[in-house]
């Protein structure tokens, strides 16, 4: 039995159009590479849908671009998925928009990487939401940012995000800001941060907080410094603390005070350690108080003694326990006189012995009576003689008897008359024997009689000659027997 595929490329073309029509779909099928570049315009235009889709994807791949031109939409919609995958990049160029619009999802999953690169933006235009939804991330890898670009924002939104996770940098920069915001939040979830590095600060002016709240953490390391300004206060109000702790600290570094003050007391809790040593003073003075409440301890350890002495008396005031408890010597000393004044006596109770050193003489000057009350004997002891030699009578009245039990010796020694003076006989009674033994001469002469009968025996036998020397008639008259016998001793 003779078939269509015995017959030769002429015999091919001298059929009548009335002949080609009436051919089976396995005729079609059957037909050879050789004889279906001889078919005229005329002779394609008669084949049904049903034989449209007996073609094989070797029979699509030897098409030339005149009868892939002059193919009907009903007949390029009619094509197989197993056929499209013949098509080559030079009827993928000849492609007319009309056919383009008939395409369907599935056939443009078939199609090549290559004939697909080559498609012309206005073919690409003309895809309907559907068809673009087929577009494989091996597709999208091998197509240009131009014909990106040339997508509706409706087209943009309906690619799968696993294609949008595949687009080149080059094609994220492409995007108009208008395809941008039209990404959806699956899309946007699926960028890498390569990509984010790649969006461009207009870009990410306009992206919704939807938007920045979809980025993943992966995502958002990649923001660069420019985009980092180009945050918007509304955005910079959605992120979480989790994006936040991704933020490189350069770009953090480079966050506009507004958008600091914008962020949300759980977003700040995410700012590390690393990050707010890159901070400007600046904007560690633009945080609320209850973002400096929100932060983490080891996060304030390492704001800068500068970013420190920025803060507002009402931000350090804000401060937790616990952050107080954490900041190092080099951070009260960086503390102004008006930050140390503000501190409340729980404040000051935190403060560790560690950080105390760093207390400075203008600090001991400023510390008010009811903090003085606060301190520990531990604290106390921490001081430095110099700074210690600057409390103020006042104040050093104010130290419980356990507090006072810390004093040293040499903290005693920097006293002057009127801050020995102004101990009670209790706080008198409390102190250590060694402190006493370095109280002046011209301060044990300046003590009461009710300051000198409140010493301990134990106090009154560490007085060294030249203390002793240096009582008076009426101090000495009103030593009780025990104290004279200490002395005696």
């Amino acid at each position: 039995m003779t078939t269509i595929s015995t017959l030769t490329t002429a015999q091919i073309a001298a059929l009548s159009t009335a002949a080609i029509a009436s051919l089976t779909t396995a005729d079609i099928a059957s037909l050879t590479t050789a004889q279906i570049p001889v078919l005229s315009t005329a002779q394609l235009a008669v084949l049904g849908s049903a034989q449209m889709a007996a073609l094989t994807s070797a029979q699509m791949g030897v098409l030339t671009t005149q009868q892939m031109a002059n193919l009907s939409t009903m007949q390029v919609a009619a094509l197989s998925t197993a056929a499209i995958k013949g098509l080559n990049t030079a009827d993928a160029v000849a492609l007319t928009t009309a056919q383009a619009a008939v395409l369907t999802g599935a056939q443009v999953a078939a199609i090549g990487t290559a004939a697909m690169a080559a498609f012309e933006v206005a073919d690409l235009a003309v895809l309907t939401t559907a068809a673009v939804a087929g577009l494989t991330t091996a597709q999208a890898v091998a197509m240009e940012s131009q014909q990106f670009a040339a997508l509706s924002t409706a087209q943009i939104a309906a690619l799968n995000a696993q294609v949008i996770g595949k687009l080149a940098t080059a094609d994220i920069a492409a995007l108009s800001t208008g395809q941008m915001v039209a990404l959806t939040t699956a899309q946007i979830a699926a960028l890498t941060s390569v990509q984010v590095g790649a969006i461009t600060t207009g870009q990410m002016a306009n992206l919704t907080a939807a938007q920045i709240a979809a980025l993943t953490t992966a995502a958002i390391k990649g923001l660069n410094t420019a985009d980092a300004v180009a945050l918007t206060t509304a955005q910079a109000a959605v992120l979480t603390s989790a994006q936040v702790a991704a933020l490189s600290t350069a770009a953090i570094a480079r966050l506009e005070t507004a958008d600091l003050a914008a962020l949300t007391t759980t977003a700040v809790k995410g700012i590390s350690s690393a990050q707010i040593a890159a901070m400007t003073t600046g904007q560690v003075a633009a945080l609320t108080t209850a973002q400096v409440a929100a932060l983490a301890a080891a996060t304030v350890q390492k704001i800068t003694t500068a970013g420190i002495a920025a803060l507002s008396i009402a931000q350090v005031a804000a401060m937790t326990t616990a952050q107080v408890n954490g900041l190092s010597s080099a951070q009260v000393a960086a503390m102004t006189t008006a930050q140390i004044a503000g501190l409340t006596t729980g404040q000051i109770a935190a403060l560790s012995t560690g950080a105390l050193v760093g207390l400075e003489s203008a600090d001991l000057v400023a510390l008010t009576t009811a903090a003085a009350a606060a301190l520990t004997s531990a604290q106390v002891a921490a001081i430095g003689t110099a700074s210690f030699s600057r409390i103020e009578a006042v104040d050093i009245a104010a130290l419980t008897t356990t507090a006072i039990r810390g004093l040293t010796s040499g903290q005693m020694a920097t006293l002057g008359t009127a801050q020995v003076a102004a101990l009670s006989t209790g706080q008198i009674a409390a102190l250590n024997a060694a402190a006493v033994a370095k109280i002046t001469t011209a301060a044990i002469a300046a003590l009461s009689t009710a300051q000198v009968a409140a010493m301990t025996t134990a106090q009154v036998a560490a007085l060294t000659s030249g203390q002793v020397a240096a009582l008076s008639t009426a101090q000495v008259a009103n030593l009780t027997t025990a104290q004279v016998a200490a002395l005696a001793a």
